[in-house]
């Protein structure tokens, strides 16, 4: 059994597109979430505490990781920091929507597990778990 096979990876998520309107009356923005790719496998892990205090000495937002087999789930998510992830099935996270913040590969030149780096905005009405 192994991690890079996708059946083994242990939550489901859906893939969300951040867009933004605008209110006719007052001029406000509010933001909503298009899915564009359901039901893909992942595994969500936190960040290490060192690679946490890594990611904030250099001013960049990570709290977590998402591991996706055979590459992007959608090419669009590539370095697309409009885009959310939300665990829709798993052990843990269900109901927690990430933010991308930005994607690296993770299997030595083979092309075989992405990651992609997520942020959490606790308390913000979003994360229902």
């Amino acid at each position: 059994m192994s991690i890079l096979d996708n059946d083994n990876l242990p939550h489901t998520v859906t893939i969300e597109r951040k867009e933004f309107t605008q209110d006719a009356t007052h001029g406000g923005v509010t933001d909503s979430y298009t899915s564009i790719a359901t039901g893909v496998k992942c595994w969500v892990q936190n960040l290490s505490s060192s690679e946490f205090n890594e990611y904030r000495k250099q001013d960049q937002m990570v709290t977590h990781k998402v591991y996706f087999v055979g590459g992007w789930p959608t090419p669009a998510l590539d370095g697309n920091v409009n885009h959310a992830i939300q665990v829709t099935a798993g052990p843990s996270f269900v109901g927690y929507r990430f933010f991308v913040s930005h994607g690296t590969e993770r299997s030595a030149g083979l092309g075989r597990l992405q990651a992609v780096h997520v942020y959490e905005v606790p308390n913000d009405g979003r994360n229902v778990a």
